[in-house]
């Protein structure tokens, strides 16, 4: 049964909806639609929420959310933004908005394919709880159609993994992860400046629980050239930089408790950055990150 067809059958331990969905969007007027429509359409048998950061869009993305707010109102919290306050703070704000128990993602270009997504992850999380995080595999539709589309994960994903794991590059569709919520009280204001917000987010979570893989496709993930990410697809220094710029935080923010992991990740980093450079022919760059490289190299070796 849907939230919106009939209340649970059973009382919730407390009045808040067992799950959050939390949909942020801007600008996607072609998808939310579907993604609205497939949170609404959940087949669960508890109650949940579905909040919706809409980032003062430009195109007609407000009025389609705010058309579903009146079909489902008991089901739909929109939070309509007088400015745009950029992707990460749209994130951190509708968060702080969720009630659930259990916040599960949903970016307004992508949507989910299995109506028991939330029943399936939340049910993982009731009965596993060492774990922080669960997510499954999602299916990357491609806006060029000859590249896809493709599972996101390959067939030996570990079906349990740590924080350390999430530490060397990020695995974890957003739109299929599920979380429980507030597992970190303040969110630091490094996180604001950076070029993506999944994956520190997913860090943060992970320093309090296990990460679960569901080997099952749940969802649909669009690789488009208006995405957040995907628009420095064709320039690896730009991705480069930005993924140093994580980790140099993350050092710091973890208390050096993985100093050795991150700085073998960074010294690759460098070294491939360096390489790029060399590529396009900017060799005092190449000679700068070449030396960064070092640095990272003998840090690790003085332990």
């Amino acid at each position: 049964m849907s939230k919106h067809d009939m209340r649970p059958s059973k009382p919730q331990a407390d009045d808040r909806p067992k799950v959050s969905v939390l949909i942020i969007t801007y600008n996607h007027e072609e998808f939310i639609a579907q993604a609205l429509e497939s949170a609404i359409n959940q087949d669960v048998d508890f109650d949940y929420e579905i909040v919706v950061g809409e980032d003062c869009s430009t195109d007609s993305t407000r009025r389609t959310v705010v058309e579903y707010l009146e079909k489902y109102p008991e089901l739909i919290r929109p939070l309509l933004r007088d400015e745009n306050v950029g992707m990460h703070r749209n994130l951190e704000m509708t968060l702080r908005e969720c009630n659930g128990k259990y916040v599960a993602l949903l970016e307004g270009d992508d949507y989910w394919t299995c109506p028991d997504k939330l029943q399936k992850q939340a049910g993982f999380l009731d009965e596993n709880p060492e774990f922080a995080i669960v997510f499954h595999n999602a299916m990357l539709m491609y806006d060029d159609e000859r590249l896809g589309p493709k599972p996101h994960r390959p067939d030996d994903q570990k079906e349990v993994s740590t924080i350390e794991d999430l530490l060397k590059g990020n695995y974890i569709p957003t739109c299929s992860v599920m979380f429980r919520n507030k597992l970190i009280d303040t969110i630091p204001d490094w996180y604001y400046t950076l070029a993506m917000g999944d994956w520190p987010l997913h860090i943060f979570n992970a320093q309090h629980g296990k990460i679960g893989y569901m080997d099952e496709v749940m969802a649909d993930h669009r690789i488009h050239s208006d995405g957040a990410w995907t628009a420095q697809r064709n320039d690896r220094k730009l991705q480069l930089k930005a993924l140093i710029e994580v980790y140099e935080h993350l050092n710091g923010y973890l208390e050096f408790r993985y100093e050795g992991l991150i700085r073998s990740v960074l010294s690759r980093r460098y070294r491939e950055l360096a390489e790029e450079y060399e590529r396009s022919g900017e060799q005092d760059l190449a000679e700068i990150c070449a030396g960064s490289c070092a640095v990272e190299n003998i840090l690790i070796e003085n332990g």
